[in-house]
């Protein structure tokens, strides 16, 4: 039986959140206190809240906009990951350099631990989520498998190993920013790839092609891709108002 691409697509749709239960559970088994776990679920709660909107409509956007066969697909790829990483550096420069407002705001309390390493794990963890668009355009299943089972593994695996050996929670916030870097290697190479902008000569390696930020491409999947980040926005805002609320007033 041949594996297709929506096959792999829902094969990760399932992965991924068990991976998070998993975690949790694991968590639980750990010489952890109630307040630390309650820490990583709240910083995994702010993750989602801030980026969901915009990370899906994005996602949802590029398998159209990618998929025209009148456009070069290497230079659209390459400047929407452009635009996956300047989201996220925004991302990080507010919860990193504005974290004392951020937190308040979000959870009701005045700080919050191991928040700095949180914007980090965010920062190379979130443009990634773009490979799953690129490899649902290409026709690649096999990819898409490969690194759900990778990501899906590795987070409980780095989060939770470290208490194992005695090492303190912040380790496991090392062990993310770890994992988070291989899948931000795993996107950097395929971009490449995809953008057919390495020449090899001799023993130098350069740097040719379509990679080049356009801003004719920036600006029409923008144009394109931002009814879908309403569509998100308003699909989640409910979810995680209440969320917010609970935060808030608990």
């Amino acid at each position: 039986m041949k594996l297709t691409t929506t096959a792999a697509l829902q094969f990760n749709q399932i992965l991924r959140p068990s991976s998070l239960v998993l975690t949790s559970i694991l968590l639980s088994k750990t010489q952890l206190s109630a307040a630390d776990i309650g820490v990583y679920e709240t910083l995994l709660f702010i993750g989602t809240t801030v980026s969901y909107f915009w990370l899906n409509g994005l996602l949802q956007g590029t398998l159209s906009f990618a998929a025209d066969e009148r456009r070069d697909s290497g230079a659209v790829f390459f400047n929407i990951f452009l635009i996956f990483n300047a989201l996220s550096l925004a991302l990080f420069f507010l919860f990193f350099f504005g974290k004392t407002a951020v937190v308040p705001a979000l959870t009701g309390e005045a700080t919050l631990p191991y928040f700095d390493l949180f914007s980090i794990y965010l920062l190379l963890n979130l443009p990634p989520f773009l490979l799953e668009s690129i490899w649902t355009v290409q026709q690649r299943p096999l990819s898409i498998v490969a690194f759900s089972v990778v990501s899906s593994l590795g987070l409980p695996l780095a989060v939770v190993a470290p208490l194992w050996f005695g090492l303190p929670f912040a380790a496991s916030f090392y062990g993310m920013i770890g994992i988070a870097a291989v899948r931000y290697m795993w996107l950097i190479v395929n971009v490449l790839r995809r953008g057919n902008g390495l020449l090899v000569k001799g023993n130098w390696l350069a740097v040719t092609g379509n990679w080049a930020f356009s801003k004719q491409i920036v600006s029409a999947f923008l144009v394109f891709s931002l009814p879908l980040i309403g569509y998100a926005f308003l699909n989640g805002l409910f979810t995680a108002f209440i969320n917010w609320l609970v935060n808030e007033h608990h």
